[in-house]
């Protein structure tokens, strides 16, 4: 857990690449798609082939792709940058130069609102009540997660990143002052 936080972070605080984006937000440690994946396949063998409403073939991977840009932003608002930014780079393929977030928002906003479309159509496939409780819960994610991304407000996130930078300084700081503390102890005791 902790060496997944610390990658994240460093990715979070360099320039992030298409590979970096998508080990973060499609590959990570501990991903919740994982567990659910023969629960998945399940479903869609028991329904059939499905299309989204854009006429997208629904598959594992397309799955993969909507629960993973979703639970990431449910675990963590602050992971919406990372996340809008994997859907406009890696799901819709716009260039990774193109700095726009609103329309990163936006692409997520109806990445997340086609996949829950083509979700509620899904239900009278998850029959037993472990599966329709996994049901209901990815639900009520993406009504959470949807109105946050409706609401966003790029100033307010402005300022969550500031936070964060500080609170990440001042970490590093501790860090740094811990360490001369223990160089001059060390330091000390040579000399004794």
């Amino acid at each position: 857990q902790e060496a997944e936080e610390a990658k994240l972070k460093e990715t979070m605080s360099a320039a992030p690449t298409k590979e970096g984006l998508i080990a973060v937000i499609l590959n990570r440690l501990n991903h919740p798609f994982t567990p659910k994946s023969m629960l998945w396949a399940t479903v869609l063998d028991r329904a059939g082939p499905q299309w989204d409403e854009d006429n997208v073939r629904v598959d594992l991977p397309y799955i993969r792709r909507a629960v993973s840009v979703l639970t990431f932003v449910h675990q963590d608002t602050g992971h919406i940058r990372l996340a809008s930014r994997y859907t406009a780079v890696c799901v819709f393929n716009i260039p990774m130069k193109v700095q726009d977030f609103s329309n990163d928002v936006y692409l997520t906003c109806k990445l997340l609102g086609t996949f829950r479309n083509w979700f509620h159509t899904m239900e009278g496939y998850f029959y037993s009540d472990e599966e329709q409780s996994y049901y209901q819960t990815l639900q009520d994610m993406l009504t959470q997660v949807i109105a946050f991304l409706e609401d966003i407000d790029e100033e307010d996130l402005e300022e969550k990143d500031k936070e964060v930078a500080e609170e990440m300084a001042r970490q590093k700081a501790e860090e740094q002052a811990g360490k001369e503390v223990e160089e001059g102890e060390e330091q000390a005791e040579e000399a004794k």
